[in-house]
């Protein structure tokens, strides 16, 4: 939803501005420099390269457990 307000924002400025590479947001780290439109202005282009997609899917798991541990921790039993 982001992404689409932020294009629909620059698009009546008259700039082709996008926060990321693409959505979903595990596309973004796919995407290769040649893919992208060269007209249009990206906030956040890193990485440079892709990445492969089991690398990928391995830093969203560590992220998700990190995640769930922290929010077991904070979890008030009352």
């Amino acid at each position: 939803m982001l992404q689409v307000y932020y294009y629909k924002l620059g698009k009546r400025k008259g700039v082709k501005q996008r926060i990321f590479k693409r959505t979903p947001i595990h596309d973004n780290f796919r995407t290769q420099d040649s893919q992208l439109d060269p007209e249009c202005r990206y906030v956040f282009r890193k990485p440079k390269g892709a990445v492969h997609e089991s690398k990928i899917t391995i830093r969203f798991w560590i992220i998700t457990i990190i995640l769930a541990a922290l929010t077991i921790i904070t979890l008030k039993i009352r």
